[in-house]
């Protein structure tokens, strides 16, 4: 007999096997289903989207976790050299290694230019009897880091 808890889920993204999919959170962008935020996603949405937090979120952003994070942000407003280039890889390296256990780090890229970064990980899943290689890129840009910290306008009001 089927199990009436998951049919529901299943119905959703008829394309996940949800039995093949360990870990549990919510992967962004947000999709457009109906469920949204809370429909099934699969571990390398799950994985991507928990890499691009960690590595995006600069320590002391998080109010009960002020330790989480990297200082990526930071280092975009640095002259973009072969030291960069070394500095950005030893933060991803290390901000990996302290926050994300659910997958190990095969190798990295970085590709700083003036105004943003493009991040290029290779990742293997670490999970019992599933192997699966995840390829990423994450850019980061300028603009991006200064809109974070910008007012949300509000929607205007007809008089």
């Amino acid at each position: 007999m089927a199990d009436t808890a998951q049919e529901p889920l299943r119905n959703l993204k008829p394309d996940i096997d949800l039995s093949r999919e360990a870990f549990a959170g919510i992967a962004f962008q947000f999709d457009g289903t109906v469920l949204g935020t809370f429909a099934p996603k699969t571990d390398e949405e799950v994985i991507r989207s928990a890499i691009e937090m960690i590595l995006l979120t600069r320590p002391g952003e998080r109010v009960m976790f002020p330790e989480f994070g990297s200082f990526i942000p930071d280092l975009l407003w640095e002259p973009s050299d072969d030291v960069l280039a070394i500095l950005l890889r030893s933060t991803i390296q290390e901000a990996f290694f302290t926050w994300e256990d659910r997958a190990t780090l095969a190798a990295v890229a970085v590709e700083p230019n003036e105004n943003s970064i493009r991040i290029t990980m290779s990742i293997f899943l670490v999970k019992e009897g599933d192997e699966r290689e995840i390829n990423m890129s994450v850019d980061i840009s300028r603009q991006s880091v200064i809109n974070a910290f910008l007012p949300v306008k509000s929607a205007q009001t007809v008089d």
